[in-house]
Parts: structure tokens; sequence; C-alpha cells
């Protein structure tokens, strides 16, 4: 809502790429909280809880965090 708000600030100050990093951080911030406190959870209900489109998107995501060493956890295409 802040972000929507104040978005023509943001591009006039030339801070709207800023911004785009503090929103990324904060869902992987998110997404950590969220690895801590589920021992399993759908990419549907992260995606959900996160505030992310969809399962795809929270998949990705994921994976990328899993890469870069930032979480450790398993995607089961299974379940």
């Amino acid at each position: 809502t802040t972000i929507n708000k104040y978005a023509d600030t943001y591009e006039s100050d030339s801070n709207s790429g800023l911004v785009d990093q503090v929103l990324s951080s904060q869902t992987k911030t998110n997404i950590k909280r969220l690895t801590k406190t589920f021992l399993t959870l759908s990419l549907n209900e992260l995606a959900v809880r996160v505030g992310l489109s969809n399962s795809d998107e929270a998949e990705k995501l994921v994976v990328q965090m899993i890469q870069e060493g930032s979480i450790h956890a398993k995607i089961s295409q299974k379940d």
C-alpha cells in the first residue's frame, strides 16, 4: 500500500529501484520466517502468506533462495 501510495515520489526521486530491492528483501525475509515455523508448506500457501501472485513464482523464489544458501528446504513435486 505504501509503495503504491508514494510511487510517484519514488519515481521522481529516482528511488524506485531501491524500493524494489526492499520489497524483494522483505519477501525473502518472510519466506525465511516461514521455514522456521512450518515443517511442510505448499507452494500455494507460501505464495499467499508472502504476497506472491502464484505458486510458480513462489517455487522460483524458493529455488533461488536454496541455491543462494539462504534457506535449507526441499521441494517435492509429488506433494
